[in-house]
């Protein structure tokens, strides 16, 4: 099956945004866990906060 060049830049920027949107997803995701972190340190000290942070990277990445 033969591309056009049209057809082709269509389908890698299809892939170029999807690889995008799901970066941005996870960047939206980690500031709201970290916003989220900051409240837990808030109650409950320092110390949840680190391993949370910790387990939570190791999950991330």
């Amino acid at each position: 099956m033969d591309f056009t060049h049209f057809e082709k830049s269509c389908i890698f920027s299809a892939f170029s945004n999807r690889s995008f949107s799901v970066s941005v997803l996870k960047e939206t995701r980690f500031a709201i866990l970290f916003a989220s972190y900051f409240v837990f340190a808030f109650f409950f000290g320092s110390g949840i906060l680190s391993f949370f942070l910790c387990f939570d990277v190791v999950i991330i990445s």
